[in-house]
């Protein structure tokens, strides 16, 4: 079977793809840039195949993605579990980026902040219970306190400074970051598509994306990926990368 045949096929299947689509109520557009990528593509030759024959799908008010804007941050910032949360995401990540050295805590130091760490998380879930956190912020919320903990885990407590039994981790940190961003790609996507939007939880959660995008655009002096992730990490990338301009917006707004 010819390119040019497979291409018409794809085209087709776009099409009838796009039909089932719109009749479920989903914005076309939007799932040309958005969702799993074999549905962007084909939508995507859909389109291009209706482009050729002038037709266009039609931009009404309802297909029109709903205009994200910043929720009242008062009440979360507020909140007890919101100002723990915060005080035990603020010292794991100094914790684990170095800022406080190699061994920032004795052993019991560890221990403690490890489970101010994990409290953190049932209090991401309770401000969830109480409307006050999406699911999706409480969701991209928990997985970075995953990353936190596993980066709090490497430093070794002031009472190891003498060891020599220690084995490095692999380090790999565009492929970690890609794995984040493949990981955070659903979740940002409904936060992205939703009408609003937590600030001090945004901006958290933005903050740590931001890094993996800076890692896998090279920007961060990262080994590159091998050629079998390139192709992954331009397609994560983008699609990331349209989601936080989305969010980026509405919290200057």
């Amino acid at each position: 079977m010819g390119q040019r045949m497979v291409s018409v096929m794809l085209a087709l299947a776009g099409v009838v793809l796009m039909g089932a689509l719109a009749l479920l109520g989903y914005n076309v557009c939007r799932a040309a840039q958005s969702g799993p990528g074999w549905r962007r593509r084909l939508v995507g030759a859909g389109l291009s195949l209706l482009g050729l024959f002038g037709v266009a799908p039609a931009a009404t008010a309802a297909e029109a993605p709903a205009k994200l804007v910043a929720a009242d941050g008062k009440p979360l910032a507020d909140s007890p579990e919101w100002k723990a949360l915060d005080a035990a995401w603020r010292e794991a990540g100094e914790v684990a980026s170095g800022k406080r050295g190699p061994y920032p805590f004795d052993a019991a130091g560890k221990k403690r902040l490890l489970e101010a760490v994990a409290t953190a998380g049932k209090d991401a879930e309770a401000l969830q219970a109480r409307g006050l956190l999406s699911e999706a912020e409480a969701g991209l919320l928990k997985q970075d306190l995953a990353v936190l903990v596993a980066g709090v885990q490497m430093k070794r407590p002031s009472e190891m400074k003498l060891a020599t039994c220690y084995a490095p981790m692999p380090y790999a940190p565009a492929q970690d970051g890609l794995r984040r961003l493949a990981a955070r790609l659903p979740l940002l996507e409904k936060l992205a598509a939703g009408e609003r939007v937590q600030p001090d939880a945004a901006r958290r959660v933005l903050g740590c994306i931001e890094q993996d995008l800076a890692l896998l655009s090279g920007k961060e002096g990262a080994p590159p990926l091998s050629a079998a992730d390139r192709a992954k990490a331009a397609e994560v990338r983008k699609a990331v990368a349209a989601h936080v301009a989305r969010i980026r917006a509405a919290l200057r707004e």
